[in-house]
């Protein structure tokens, strides 16, 4: 096989490992379903749920007698992705359930939620739960939370919010002044008393991020890939915004205007272009982007222009270069094909022929 099909297999197995490892490289993280013990493992890096980011998750557990306690692992994490107002769902799998006089089961999760884009968005939170008891028990969610801090401990301003089975409510809410960043610490607690029973085994928290007062600007650059490969003018549809904004390859539309908060963009099809690449200034901008639908989730910040999102698209070329050609074919079967040799398939280019 001559020199050039040899390096064309050493090409195509980079460029399929690339292409899969994409998303993993520049998609930041999506809150899923875990527990207690998978979120903390996480640790500063943390999750996202729209324009918030949850992270140092730690999980404390006490009980008596000891043998009650319940493990991180046995406290599943359920994300809760109502926009602006994201959260989670805490489901105990074996539930608090305290039944011997004098017996308790408590469970202290702390964690802290931050605005991806740095805007002070957060405004509000709410806390539920199905506590139950009998006689003497008593099933409570107490919730210290920070406005502002890394940390409940020694917050200046910390504030409380509470709900309970007996003698309260279920369901509680707080407001509180913008903050772009929330310490929260959460105490799950079950006692039957001298003579009575409690349980529970859901508790959600969500979290009021509204999209920030006024408007913020935005403009959206094409680039090409190499300098020259492409040429002409790219369209874009942005959520929220009616028709669509043009771009010339190697330049900007013109700043506009929409809603401070998260944006989505969408670039449309241009026959010979393949997206590559999405990038912000500032960088921290950038929620998450899919190269095959074409797709950006970007942040906008309220303010003048000073403050704005600068949002590039980057694309290929798709025209092979002569002499090759490439095709995915049904079931995904890659062929390439070179000057003067016959078709061969995907799995023989990367075998030993």
């Amino acid at each position: 096989m001559p020199n050039f099909c040899l390096n064309l297999r050493g090409l195509l197995l980079f460029s399929a490992a690339a292409a899969f490892s994409l998303t993993s490289i520049y998609a930041a993280t999506i809150c899923g379903p875990g527990t207690a013990a998978s979120y903390a493992s996480l640790g500063s890096s943390g999750c996202q749920e729209g324009n918030l980011l949850f992270n140092n998750f730690v999980y404390t557990p006490t009980a008596n007698p000891a043998v009650l306690a319940i493990p991180s692992i046995a406290v599943a994490i359920t994300p809760i992705p109502t926009l602006l107002n994201e959260g989670f769902g805490f489901q105990i799998a074996s539930g608090f359930a305290a039944t011997a006089p004098g017996s308790f089961i408590d469970g202290v999760l702390q964690y802290v939620v931050s605005t991806l884009d740095g805007g002070a968005s957060l405004t509000g939170l709410s806390l539920n739960t199905n506590g139950t008891s009998t006689g003497t028990g008593l099933a409570s969610v107490s919730e210290n939370f920070c406005p502002g801090g890394t940390s409940t401990v020694d917050c200046s301003g910390l504030r409380n919010i509470s709900v309970q089975s007996a003698g309260g409510s279920l369901s509680n809410s707080a407001a509180y002044g913008p903050a772009s960043r929330l310490a929260v610490s959460k105490d799950i607690d079950v006692s039957a008393g001298g003579s009575g029973t409690a349980t529970t085994s859901l508790v959600t928290n969500q979290f009021s991020n509204g999209p920030g007062s006024g408007l913020g600007f935005m403009e959206i650059c094409k680039e090409s890939s190499p300098a020259n490969a492409l040429s002409g003018f790219f369209s874009f549809a942005v959520s929220g915004q009616s028709g669509t904004f043009v771009a010339p390859v190697n330049a900007c539309t013109l700043p506009f205007q929409l809603s401070a908060g998260p944006a989505t963009l969408t670039e449309l099809p241009q026959a010979g272009a393949m997206l590559s690449s999405v990038s912000t200034f500032p960088d921290n901008r950038l929620v998450s982007f899919d190269l095959t639908s074409g797709t950006a989730i970007v942040q906008t910040v309220a303010g003048d222009i000073s403050k704005e999102t600068v949002v590039t698209f980057t694309n290929t070329s798709s025209i092979p270069e002569p002499g090759t050609e490439w095709l995915l074919g049904s079931g995904l079967t890659l062929w390439a094909f070179c000057k003067n040799l016959k078709k061969r398939p995907f799995t023989q280019l990367f075998g030993k022929g």
